[in-house]
């Protein structure tokens, strides 16, 4: 019995498909994107003291981090690779949300307490204009296709981009408000509050509810890539091979659960691992069956004589 490579063999890139090519496209270009606002938002806050600003370029941070996930997210690998990474990256956006809306958070409410006034507002609105242009638009792409292809690291990073967005209009809107009327002051720092408080419980809420579908992300073994590549023993999946039912016992090696010691029943026969090269394309890797002896079926009852491997996937490693 052969199995259809199509059904057993994880794909080998994300990038074969359009939609993951745009999306790996549209990450790279918001990554470029968050790391030159970054340092143009610290170089204005450093002079205009306005927390929606430092709120934007911290922001900024975030989205370059969740950015950089989502393209390890997509960098070509096996199926089984991309949904680890898919599940790490997502929760590691999460609790960037969270530590992003702590400080931004902490900032702006200590920025309302002091009754801070920006001192440069024709400057912090020529920075908001072209940022809400710009990371709506990526805010909006992300969306569009992280609900198309069902990735939430993609959509979170989204998220990101769009709270950035909000940022720049709190900024643009308040430092307009603050032309005309200097009682506007706390406009920026009150916007930054309030998206510092969705990030907060949004990024916890992600948290928890991974926690509750058995993701432990607060374990070490969750992160590591040996425990979250699909394989067995650190065999990775793209060395995953076909089974058919001949075996040439000179070309590979069985190793058979039980020992000398120990006798090897029909089901313990449809357990094994062959050491074999990786597949390139479509490879059969042909395999023994085994069938107790008089003396260990009559050693052990509940065997069979016969046993069915049609449907034993088998791990390969060189």
């Amino acid at each position: 019995m052969v199995h259809d490579a199509g059904a057993e063999f994880p794909k080998t890139s994300s990038l074969c498909d359009d939609d993951n090519k745009r999306a790996f496209w549209v990450a790279v270009a918001s990554l470029i994107t968050s790391v030159i606002a970054f340092f143009v938002g610290i170089v204005l806050y450093t002079t205009t003291h306005s927390a929606a600003t430092l709120g934007f370029s911290l922001e900024n941070s975030v989205d370059a981090i969740s950015s950089a996930l989502v393209v390890w997210r997509f960098w070509p690998a096996p199926e089984a690779v991309l949904e680890s990474r898919e599940k790490r990256a997502s929760i590691g956006i999460a609790m960037s949300f969270i530590i992003l809306g702590i400080v931004v958070g902490g900032v702006a409410i200590k920025n309302l307490v002091k009754q801070h006034q920006p001192s440069r507002p024709d400057v912090l609105i020529n920075l908001a204009i072209p940022s809400i242009v710009i990371l709506s638009a990526l805010g909006v792409a992300k969306l569009h296709l992280g609900y198309k292809i069902d990735s939430p690291s993609l959509r979170k990073d989204g998220i990101c981009s769009s709270i950035g967005a909000l940022l720049a209009v709190g900024i643009l809107v308040g430092n307009l408000g603050y032309k005309k009327n200097t009682g506007f002051w706390w406009f920026d720092a009150a916007v930054a509050v309030t998206l510092a408080t969705v990030l907060f419980l949004y990024g916890n809420w992600t948290l928890v509810n991974n926690a509750r579908k058995g993701n432990t992300w607060w374990t070490l073994s969750f992160w590591s890539s040996a425990a979250n590549n699909g394989g067995i023993s650190g065999v990775p999946l793209n060395e995953r091979l076909i089974v058919d039912d001949e075996f040439d016992s000179e070309k590979y090696t069985i190793d058979l659960p039980g020992s000398a010691s120990a006798p090897r029943n029909a089901a313990a026969a449809a357990a094994v691992v062959v050491v074999v090269p990786a597949p390139t394309n479509e490879t059969k890797v042909p395999i023994a069956t085994s069938t107790p002896t008089q003396s260990e079926a009559e050693s052990d009852p509940e065997s069979e004589t016969e046993t069915n491997i049609d449907d034993v996937i088998v791990e390969g490693n060189l």
